[in-house]
Formats: structure tokens, C-alpha cells, sequence
């Protein structure tokens, strides 16, 4: 039997890409998680929104993207964006809203929202969204 073939570098591995996944519902927190997580990502997901605050505060670079509900109690996803725009000013913002028209392209774009989805959205529509986001950054 042949020897197995050597692997690549580490560096030259792909890494998961990871999602911070941001809503009140934990229903859709698990489901999304799962169904993100069977596209290839990484995702950490919170139904607290200040705690999913608090994870960037602690490591602003362990998240590539971040997807978040528009409506929360406590803080809006709006709120959230703000705030985590001024821990780190390009991590890529994606807003899920099943209210579709409450925010506006420009203030969204002024709030840093990468972009607005509507629910219910699937996984392969998710997936597309972090993957175009995320190739935004690095073009």
C-alpha cells in the first residue's frame, strides 16, 4: 500500500470561514448554526446580542462576518452594528430582517451594513452573502 500523500502547509489549508450569528430566536440560532455550519462555515451563535458584543470586545479578529437580526429587545441590530463598528470599523455586517423596507440601502450603507437579506432565507442564500461580503474585503 502506498504511502499516504503529503499534505499542504498549514498556511495553504483554506480555513473555515467564521460566522457570528446574532438572534433573538434561538430556534433559528441552532437551526441556521447547523445549516451554516454544513456549508463549510464556522459559526458562533448568540441570542443575546450584547454578549455576541462582548465576543468581538474580547477577540475583534476571530470573526470574518457577522449576521444579525434587525429586531432584538435590548439592542437592535442596527444598535449592534454601530457598536461593533467601532471595535473593528471592516468586519463585514450582514442584516436579516423579515421586515423587509425598515431600513434604508443608505442608512444602512452609512451604518456599515455590508448587506440586507430577508427572512426567511435559506442556507445557500446565507452562504452566498458571506462569501460576497467577505471577497469584498479582500479585492
Amino acid at each position: 500500500m502506498p504511502p499516504p500523500p503529503d499534505l499542504p502547509p498549514s498556511s495553504t489549508v483554506p480555513r473555515a470561514l467564521h460566522v457570528l450569528l446574532v438572534d433573538d430566536e434561538e430556534l433559528l440560532v441552532q437551526l441556521n448554526t447547523e445549516l451554516l455550519s454544513a456549508e463549510g462555515f464556522r459559526v458562533s451563535g448568540f441570542t443575546d446580542p450584547q454578549a455576541a458584543l462582548a465576543a468581538v470586545c474580547q477577540e475583534p479578529l476571530a470573526f470574518d462576518v457577522v449576521i444579525t437580526d434587525l429586531t432584538m429587545p435590548g439592542m437592535t441590530g442596527l444598535e449592534l452594528a454601530t457598536a461593533l463598528r467601532r471595535v473593528r470599523s471592516n468586519l463585514p455586517i450582514i442584516l436579516v430582517s423579515g421586515y423587509g423596507a425598515d431600513v434604508t440601502l443608505q442608512r444602512a450603507e452609512r451604518l456599515g451594513i455590508s448587506r440586507i437579506i430577508d427572512k426567511p432565507a435559506s442556507a445557500a442564500e446565507l452562504a452566498r452573502c458571506i462569501r460576497a461580503v467577505v471577497r469584498r474585503l479582500d479585492t
